[in-house]
């Protein structure tokens, strides 16, 4: 007897959209004036994505339609048994560079739900500027070639970080904690917890 097999689809979670949290400025920008591309945070701040990977020939002979790079790729299950996307996930490495008054104080991959501070610490006078969040794109090989409509976009958000929280809160104290406290004060007398 022939069974069909069980309808899982109907019970997995849908895999969630990353969703910028409270306080960040979003920036959805369409990608019409080719590669690398450049989006003006402030006056004297931009962030530029562009792609490094030296091999102008391929996307020249390419359908300026093809995709070349996009986040549901980074998203979405992998399955074992289909190895022909795996080559696909690990193609050209899109990166993207703060640039504050003219000198490039960072860059970083772009991934997916990245979440990153610009630039990193590490320098001796390099301060954090800002805070970004790397939401969506989809790249295709025309915008690499140049200006026009190719249907490329890049989403992010970002906030400045360069300066504390005015506020702050206790942190929780774990359950596990809280239970051998109230152990150990249960056995000592009273006046002494």
């Amino acid at each position: 007897m022939f069974r069909l097999p069980f309808p899982v689809y109907e019970y997995l979670v849908p895999i969630p959209g990353v969703q910028a949290p409270e306080g960040f400025t979003c920036e959805e920008a369409r990608i019409m004036s080719g590669f690398p591309h450049t989006v003006n945070l402030l006056p004297n701040l931009q962030l530029v994505l562009f792609l490094p990977n030296g091999v102008a020939t391929l996307w020249r002979d390419a359908d300026p339609g093809a995709v070349v790079s996009d986040s549901d790729d980074q998203r979405l299950p992998l399955c074992e048994s289909d190895p022909e996307k795996i080559p696909h996930l690990y193609g050209p490495p899109l990166r993207a560079m703060l640039i504050g008054g003219g000198d490039v104080l960072a860059s970083v991959p772009i991934v997916a739900g990245g979440r990153c501070y610009l630039p990193h610490a590490g320098g001796s006078n390099r301060m954090v500027r800002i805070e970004l969040i790397i939401l969506e794109w989809f790249l295709t090989a025309g915008s690499l070639r140049g200006s026009g409509d190719f249907g490329s976009k890049f989403s992010f958000a970002w906030r400045i970080a360069d300066q504390a929280s005015d506020s702050f809160s206790t942190p929780p104290i774990h359950p596990e904690v809280n239970r051998r406290i109230a152990g150990y004060t249960a056995g000592m007398p009273s006046g002494k917890a």
